[in-house]
């Protein structure tokens, strides 16, 4: 089952993206799969910059409207 990313996720990803981290080695420390982290940073980041509190913003704002199913 997938699982989302969480904010602490989101801070560890930040903290490395901001001392100059590439893609790979957020996925390394954080044991996800590249395309997870690809698609967050691609999401949820402004260009080369990546905040975690607007990041995490962001993908509540998705979750919440997105259409349910039933």
């Amino acid at each position: 089952m997938a699982r989302h990313l969480t904010m602490v996720d989101r801070d560890r990803s930040a903290e490395l993206k901001h001392r100059g981290a590439r893609q790979n080695a957020i996925t390394r420390a954080l044991k996800r799969r590249p395309s997870t982290i690809c698609r967050e940073l691609k999401r949820n980041g402004s260009g080369d910059e990546y905040l975690a509190g607007q990041a995490q913003q962001r993908a509540e704002s998705r979750r919440r409207e997105r259409p349910i199913f039933a």
